[in-house]
């Protein structure tokens, strides 16, 4: 059977609307009008029914995916209401404030930008630096009196002062899609809803769909799909050069 994935991402590179009535593949469309049903279903996707049926772990094999950061279908919101379900705060899960954000042992998080200095070491006693935009991790350890936090990305542990660690990790429960490039995941979900115009563009969709390697979910209205699907303003390039050629020929 041709993944549907791979087939809706050609559809959506060419304008046409992804096949949303198939139930038997790797791609699946759950229509919802109420912002707060998306939320809801989104929520128990990625920490129930998805881990039940598929055996897919929240923290390692499922992501949610979100066109922005705001809105009770943004990543800010939606990463309060997964973090606790998925990794709720218990006296044992050492937690510290920082900035604007709690960290908590267990976390998922991401690194923002790239940063060549943080220091990280492995198992085997390897040591090094660099940790770059994108980069996910588990945070194993909160150290309030050395004011510190260490993460555990791919196969070496990187060591955050309190300072580095509020302006350059987010919690990662749910991402935004730009945020997302570079990096691909068993199961996706995207809440697909009419929000900001400027995040409703078709290849903000089609990077989305694309991260998922096993299973895709968009969760929301088809409607706010066709708008992302007809708007391809951000692949479109507007420039002078044409007119500065002809210009020049003419002269």
């Amino acid at each position: 059977m041709e993944s549907l994935i791979v087939t809706n991402a050609h559809r959506i590179v060419n304008g046409e609307m992804p096949v949303l009535n198939v139930r038997d593949n790797d791609f699946f469309f759950m229509p919802f009008d109420d912002a707060r049903a998306v939320s809801d279903t989104v929520l128990s996707l990625a920490t129930a029914r998805l881990p039940k049926r598929y055996d897919y772990s929240p923290i390692t094999d499922i992501q949610v995916l979100c066109p922005g950061r705001k809105g009770e279908l943004g990543t800010v919101e939606l990463n309060k209401r997964l973090r606790e379900l998925i990794n709720p705060a218990n006296k044992n899960k050492p937690q510290v404030n920082v900035g604007s954000t709690s960290f908590r042992v267990g976390d998922k998080v991401m690194q923002i930008k790239n940063d060549y200095d943080l220091p990280w070491s492995r198992e085997d006693g390897t040591t090094g630096e660099g940790v770059f935009n994108g980069d996910m991790g588990i945070v194993t350890d909160v150290d309030k009196a050395a004011g510190c936090i260490r993460v555990q990305v791919d196969d070496h542990e990187v060591l955050y002062d309190f300072e580095h660690a509020a302006a350059e990790l987010e919690l990662a429960y749910a991402v935004t899609v730009h945020k997302s490039q570079g990096n691909e995941f068993t199961a996706v979900i995207i809440p697909v809803f009419p929000g900001v115009p400027q995040l409703s563009y078709r290849n903000l969709l089609y990077t989305g769909i694309t991260r998922a390697k096993k299973l895709l979910i968009l969760v929301g209205r088809s409607s706010a799909i066709a708008d992302m699907v007809a708007n391809d303003r951000k692949t479109r390039r507007f420039s002078g050069l044409a007119r500065f050629l002809t210009e020049n020929r003419e002269e």
